[in-house]
């Protein structure tokens, strides 16, 4: 799917995949990137907490809100990521966060959403391919 060979890691012949680096979205929107155990988050939004939990950036009700400087978390000792890092003390990684970020965005394409093509009934398979207008003749 995404062009990285999980082999190695499925047999165990290997603790690590070949990926360095994981891009979150929502949508067509770049929320975070991780880059080995580092997680740099340019938007959040709340989610399925309730308003009651303790964290309120955590609650549904909670906006999109961007992050300029991004968010960046150690992933590994921090894994609900509930703590962001001084970014000042980690510019090298932020460097190479925002560089992979770059060249990502510079390479990315999105397609059409296809989610909806079910509903059509042009998609709706027919043993008969001349039929036109499909709804009108493709009785199968």
């Amino acid at each position: 799917m995404d062009g990285y060979d999980l082999t190695p890691v499925l047999t165990g012949e290997s603790e690590m995949g070949p990926r360095e680096e994981m891009f979150y979205y929502s949508g067509h929107m770049l929320m975070a990137i991780r880059q080995h155990k580092y997680k740099a988050h340019f938007w959040t939004k709340g989610g399925l907490c309730r308003n009651s939990y303790h964290d309120q950036d955590c609650w549904g009700s909670t906006p999109l809100t961007a992050h300029d400087p991004p968010l960046l978390f150690d992933v590994e000792f921090d894994t609900k990521e509930r703590f962001p890092l001084d970014i000042k003390q980690y510019q090298t990684v932020m460097e190479s966060i925002m560089a992979l970020k770059e060249e990502h965005e510079k390479k990315m394409t999105f397609s059409p959403g296809e989610m909806n093509l079910g509903q059509k009934a042009e998609n709706f398979p027919c043993c008969n391919p001349d039929c036109k207008p499909r709804n009108g003749c493709c009785k199968c």
